[in-house]
């Protein structure tokens, strides 16, 4: 009987059903067989004190057990005064031509932001992890590529999904799950994963009406017309994946609020084949809420050389007064040229409220910008509006930065305002220069 389970599992984890294979069977990625990580077709590599353990302490996501880091192997709690790197790891192997590879996990996580946080990599499998490395903050595994940095703060099991470079298809591939954490700030609950699943298929472009809801699981149907994504993370890393053969539109629920990492829109549409981010229904606009910053130009939405891109109806909201600089979200919508030759050109931000942090005088709400010197027109951000956006709060309302040479060509900004009371001010007079 125990070989016949183990043959079904792996059955199930190497045959394609409908065009699809399942790669990661629904206990193993629930940590539901006994034999921890091994009985599960994980590998663990820990370091000696905050280590990865399976068990039912944590509360699962579903089912009976997760994957969590403990200090004593049972609880629920990581010991923040010596730096500690744990992993675990599986091979896996996509079908040649499976190029839609996608990979789904829920956790939680509350350490602290950029030093103690869950990392997930891709790697050839001749990469093979070691204890204590990457060392906190550092995300570079060498070898390996970063496809998710756990963005902070989230204390109830959250629903990540992720699709995985087109090139992994046709190869076996190491999926690396990490912890890591430095020797200071205070105890609080680390990390918790359940129910891991990555299934390979055939991929295509998007061509219509799509939904974004959070209350919903991402569609196994993509790029069926109709189909959901429960973040705007999820459909962004799909559209950058496989771009458009139509025109696209995304339909986000009125009253919806969206938790995300940092944005960043790379691959666009066309005249003919555009990309729309819009409320649907009545009530208040959906709001995204970024992830904290780690650099000193975070965006909550990032349009990086791509056209013909619509966010109409979208507020973006970041903490007011963030910590630390580095946890600053400079930019709400920020619309920049990718290289000398590409620019973001025709992107719409329409029927938004915005507000940021008017500490930092880094901050802008929408910033159009040449940060890349053009060497043809077709590098400056041209023909981008701005329409009936209020800057609730921040140091800079909306800005177009052109290069002093080849300049940004028909900005329209109308029917903006600024929310100016002593709640909401726009700028910050104790950071005038």
């Amino acid at each position: 009987m125990r070989r016949l389970i183990f043959l079904m599992i792996f059955l199930s984890s190497v045959l394609a059903i409908n065009g699809q294979t399942v790669h990661i069977p629904t206990a193993q990625g629930g940590f539901e067989i006994t034999g921890g990580y091994t009985g599960n077709g994980w590998t663990v590599v820990n370091s000696t004190v905050n280590t990865w353990v399976v068990g039912s302490t944590v509360g699962p996501a579903t089912g009976v057990n997760s994957a969590y880091i403990s200090n004593n192997g049972t609880n629920f709690l990581y010991t923040p005064s010596t730096s500690q790197t744990s992993h675990f790891y599986r091979d896996i192997t996509v079908p040649a031509g499976q190029t839609l590879i996608s990979l789904s996990f829920k956790f939680k996580c509350i350490g602290e932001p950029f030093f103690d946080r869950l990392l997930v990599y891709t790697a050839p499998t001749t990469v093979t992890p070691v204890a204590y490395v990457p060392a906190s903050s550092s995300s570079t595994l060498t070898g390996a590529t970063l496809v998710y940095s756990d963005p902070g703060n989230i204390s109830s099991y959250s629903n990540v999904n992720l699709i995985l470079p087109q090139a992994l298809a046709g190869t076996t591939f190491r999926l690396i799950f990490t912890w890591q954490n430095d020797a200071t700030g205070s105890v609080n609950s680390p990390v918790s994963i359940d129910d891991i699943e990555l299934i390979s298929s055939t991929g295509g472009p998007l061509n219509g009406t799509y939904t974004i809801n959070p209350s919903l699981p991402t569609s196994a149907t993509i790029p069926t017309t109709g189909s959901n994504f429960n973040s705007f993370f999820a459909a962004i890393n799909y559209l950058n994946n496989f771009g458009v053969s139509g025109p696209v539109n995304f339909q986000v629920a009125a009253g919806s609020v969206h938790n995300e990492p940092l944005l960043s829109i790379n691959l666009g549409g066309t005249a003919t084949d555009t990309i729309a981010f819009v409320k649907n229904g009545l009530g208040a606009n959906p709001l995204i809420t970024p992830a904290q910053g780690t650099t000193t130009s975070d965006a909550a939405v990032l349009i990086n050389g791509a056209d013909y891109i619509t966010f109409d109806g979208i507020d973006i909201s970041a903490p007011i007064a963030p910590a630390t600089a580095q946890e600053n979200i400079e930019f709400g919508y920020y619309i920049k040229n990718a290289s000398a030759t590409n620019g973001a050109r025709n992107c719409r931000i329409k029927n938004a409220n915005i507000t940021l942090s008017n500490n930092f005088n880094s901050n802008v709400a929408v910033y159009i910008r040449a940060s890349i010197a053009p060497t043809n027109i077709t590098g400056a951000n041209s023909f981008n509006i701005v329409d009936s956006v209020t800057v609730l709060r921040s140091y800079v309302g909306i800005r177009d930065l052109s290069n002093t040479t080849i300049r940004n060509d028909g900005t329209i900004i109308r029917n903006c305002t600024a929310g100016i009371s002593a709640a909401n001010p726009i700028g910050n007079p104790t950071l005038a220069t």
